[in-house]
């Protein structure tokens, strides 16, 4: 079997405390429950043996704390970027399939890294597989809440193939939901 070019881990960040009245999709947005920084841990330990060369985070606070656990497993520096935050409420689905197709050719496919972890949120999570696959996403795979492809503290890994294409696979869910 094929190495895989590159790796690309998407990480949705570990479950929000919703009961802080900080809205969601406004920066800070609000932080990690205790179970999402569970989740957060769970994620590093996986991650942990990746060889992870550059670790990406949505700027909301709790995609930056999940960022914030990995980081201090892998010994990463965290890069923040607008282009993996929150859908914010009333933005087009087109405009945050541009700013995610920004990210994936300025940050992945321009990228000398070979193994790129992205720490961000249920519906760019979902753009960034599309977007990486150049494939549709099957109705088979909105398992988790809100309909979401990806669990909270969750992994897909989009490996590049030898003929360019990728191919995705969630491989790591944390123990709550096994």
């Amino acid at each position: 079997m094929d190495t895989p070019s590159k790796q690309v881990y998407v990480v949705r960040h570990g479950e929000a405390n919703l009961h802080t009245g900080i809205a969601y999709d406004r920066a800070p947005g609000p932080p990690l429950s205790e179970k999402g920084q569970k989740q957060a841990y769970q994620a590093a330990e996986y991650l942990a043996h990746a060889a992870a060369e550059v670790l990406f985070a949505s700027p909301l606070q709790r995609a930056l704390s999940t960022a914030q656990t990995i980081s201090e497993r892998l010994g990463l520096l965290i890069s923040v970027t607008e282009d993996l935050r929150e859908a914010q409420n009333g933005e087009p689905r087109e405009a945050i399939r541009e700013r995610i197709r920004h990210f994936w050719e300025s940050q992945v496919m321009d990228s000398a890294a070979r193994v790129i972890v992205c720490v961000s949120h249920g519906l760019p999570s979902e753009i960034l597989f599309e977007i990486g696959t150049d494939k549709p996403l099957l109705p088979s795979l909105r398992k988790f809440d809100y309909n979401n492809i990806i669990c909270t503290g969750g992994i897909w890994r989009l490996n590049q193939q030898p003929d360019g294409s990728w191919e995705g696979k969630l491989v790591h869910i944390p123990v709550e939901y096994v």
